[in-house]
C-alpha cells in the first residue's frame, strides 16, 4: 500500500477487537499462537538490551517499555492511524489504542501510561546513586532513518535537540524534558502524558547514544552544519528563480541587446533551482514509497543537474578572472553564483542525491 513508507510493514488491517484479541493470545495459559507454550515462553525471552545496561529492549519483535511495571508490545504507524498494543504478562493485564492520526502519542502513549504507571515509580529506577554525570546536549538523529542513498537527506530533518539547563540533571528537549535518574538512565517526559526510559552510552564509533525502546538516537557533532547547507540549498532555489524573472524583465524593459551578459550566469540558478524543485516534487507527487525504477530517475536527474551546475561553474570562473574591464559586481555576481553551482555539485554528492542503489 502506498502508504506504508518502511518495508517491514506488512500492510495488515484490522479492528480494535483484532488487536486486542491478539494482545491477549501473549497473555493466555493455552495460546492459540502457537502448538506449545514453551515457544511463546521462548517468544518472550530477551533478545536485546537497552545500550550496556542489563535493561530488556526486545523479546523476539516485541518491545520493552519500562511503566511503573516492565511491559511488552508493539506500536506502528502509517501515513494516516496510529496503533499500540501493549501488555503485562505478569498481572496479565494489557491494552490496545487505535487512533486516526499519524505520530499520535496523546492516547498510544497517555493511556498505557494511565493503566501501568509512570517509570518513575519502577523499582528498577529508584535509589539508584548518581556518581557519573556526562553532557548528553546536542542534536541526535534517528538511527531507524536511511543512512545511505540520497533518502538519508530526510534524516536531517527530524533530530531530537537536547539542550542543557540550569538544572545539570535536567535537559530541554523541544517542549519535553530529559531527567537523569541514574548513570546513564534518564526518564524523556513528552509533556502529552508519555514518559519513557532512556539510557545512553558511547557508540563503537566514539558517538553518544540514546536508547529508546524501538529506536536509537545517534548524537551528531556537526548537524547543525548539515541543516545549514540544506536551508542554505532550498532557499538559494526561490531567491534564482526571482532573480530569472527579474533580469528577463529589466531585459524586456530596457530593450538593450547591445549589453553583453554570460550566458553562464542563468544557466547555473535554472540547473540549481531544478535540483531542489526535482527534489521537492518527488516528495510531493508521492512516489514514496521507493522503487527502483523512481529511484533511478529521480537520481540520474540529480546526477546530471549537478554536473552541470559544476561544468558551468568552473567555466564562468575562469572566464570572470581572464576577462578584463569588467564591473566589481558583475565579478562579485558571477563569483557567487558560480560558488552556487559548486555548492550545488557538493550538496548533490555529499547526501547521496545521485545513489539510488544504496538505499
Amino acid at each position: 500500500m502506498s502508504y506504508i513508507l518502511l518495508y517491514p510493514a506488512g500492510s495488515a488491517t484490522g479492528t480494535l477487537e483484532d488487536m486486542a484479541t491478539f494482545g491477549k493470545a501473549f497473555v493466555s495459559d493455552n495460546t492459540p499462537l502457537f502448538h506449545k507454550q514453551e515457544t511463546l515462553e521462548k517468544m518472550l525471552e530477551v533478545t536485546s538490551f537497552l545500550g550496556d545496561t542489563d535493561i530488556p529492549n526486545n523479546c523476539h519483535g516485541l518491545w520493552a517499555s519500562q511503566y511503573a511495571v516492565d511491559t511488552l508490545g508493539h506500536n506502528g504507524n502509517t501515513n494516516a492511524c496510529s496503533a499500540n498494543l501493549v501488555f503485562d504478562t505478569e498481572s496479565r493485564v494489557g491494552v490496545a489504542v487505535l487512533t486516526n492520526e499519524i505520530g499520535e502519542s496523546t492516547f498510544c502513549g497517555g493511556i498505557p501510561s494511565l493503566i501501568f504507571g509512570n517509570p518513575a515509580d519502577n523499582k528498577s529506577f529508584q535509589n539508584t546513586e548518581i556518581t557519573e554525570r556526562e553532557d548528553v546536549s546536542g542534536a541526535y538523529i534517528y538511527t531507524r532513518g536511511f543512512r545511505k542513498g540520497f533518502p538519508k537527506l530526510l534524516t536531517y530533518l527530524s533530530f531530537f535537540p537536547v539542550k542543557s539547563t540550569k538544572d545539570e540533571d535536567v535537559y530541554a528537549v523541544a517542549s519535553a524534558t530529559l531527567t537523569r535518574i541514574g548513570n546513564h538512565q534518564y526518564l524523556f517526559d513528552d509533556g502529552e502524558g508519555q514518559t519513557t526510559l532512556v539510557c545512553s552510552d558511547m557508540g563503537a564509533d566514539g558517538k553518544m547514544t540514546m536508547h529508546i525502546a524501538g529506536m536509537d538516537l545517534v548524537r551528531d557533532d556537526h548537524f547543525y552544519l548539515k541543516l545549514a547547507a540544506i536551508i542554505i540549498y532550498a532557499v538559494m532555489a526561490p531567491i534564482c528563480i526571482i532573480t530569472l524573472i527579474v533580469s528577463f524583465i529589466i531585459f524586456l524593459v530596457k530593450k538593450d541587446k547591445r549589453r553583453k551578459k554570460s550566458k553562464l550566469l542563468p544557466t547555473i540558478q535554472i540547473f540549481g533551482s531544478l535540483s531542489v524543485i526535482a527534489f521537492l516534487l518527488y516528495l510531493i507527487l508521492g512516489c514514496f514509497p521507493i522503487t527502483p525504477s523512481n529511484n533511478r530517475v529521480f537520481c540520474i536527474i540529480e546526477a546530471a543537474l549537478a554536473l552541470f551546475c559544476l561544468a558551468s561553474s568552473l567555466v564562468l570562473l575562469k572566464s570572470t578572472f581572464s576577462e578584463k574591464e569588467k564591473k566589481v559586481f558583475t565579478v562579485i555576481q558571477q563569483v557567487l553564483f558560480s560558488l552556487y553551482g559548486l555548492f550545488v555539485y557538493g550538496f548533490t554528492f555529499f547526501f547521496e542525491l545521485y545513489n539510488f542503489w544504496g538505499c
